[in-house]
């Protein structure tokens, strides 16, 4: 009956007024890329991606953009595109028990944690905690900085979102983490206590 919220062909359709509309919606060829089919998502309710709580995550399987829809601040529901992950054919999303998302791929079959872009190499976490050295070749210290704060579990994740090394029950005040089984590059690290998690880059050189 209706694309979007568009007439396709209301013959024999129920009355609109029975009917629930999309909040959002998008064409085809609006973008640089051809987008045909959405796949569905979460409403994201986790700690890492601060700026999109409450938004809800979504990907488009021909472009291989994720997206969300937000609101603005007059309470208009805006849909924005992050970024183009090619190659993937993202078919559906999960979410962990901290409302953490992932993302489905059906060209590869693998399983990808999101997580924000916007990591440093410093060695000071916020107050909390400290890594070192960075980059490094076989050992990254984890030291919480503040005893109030132990660190619970540690999880290293690489560029394209896989968990490669995953230590949770920890309840511990520093942790020397092995990286020598790792391949050189770039990764993610996540430290977790008992407020959420916070992640950074990390150098295995």
């Amino acid at each position: 009956c209706y694309e979007g919220n568009s007439t396709f062909n209301t013959d024999a359709c129920p009355d609109m007024g029975t009917l629930t509309f999309p909040v959002a919606q998008y064409t085809h060829t609006g973008g640089s890329t051809f987008r045909c089919s959405i796949t569905g998502g979460y409403v994201y309710r986790g700690s890492m991606l601060t700026d999109f709580v409450g938004d809800y995550f979504f990907a488009d399987f021909c472009s291989d953009e994720i997206g969300v829809v937000s609101q603005d601040a007059t309470g208009a529901y805006v849909i924005s595109f992050l970024d183009q992950f090619v190659n993937n054919g993202w078919s559906a999303f999960a979410e962990d028990i901290n409302g953490e998302l992932y993302a489905v791929s059906l060209d590869n079959g693998n399983l990808q944690k999101i997580i924000p872009q916007a990591l440093g190499l410093d060695e000071e976490i916020g107050n909390s905690y400290k890594l070192y050295p960075n980059p490094t070749q076989s050992t990254l210290n984890v030291k919480s900085t503040n005893s109030s704060e132990p660190i619970q579990a540690i999880e290293v994740l690489s560029v394209e979102g896989k968990s490669v090394i995953n230590l949770p029950n920890l309840n511990v005040k520093e942790y020397s983490l092995d990286v020598s089984n790792l391949a050189a590059g770039l990764y993610a690290i996540g430290i977790t206590n008992k407020k959420g998690s916070i992640f950074k880059k990390i150098i295995i050189e």
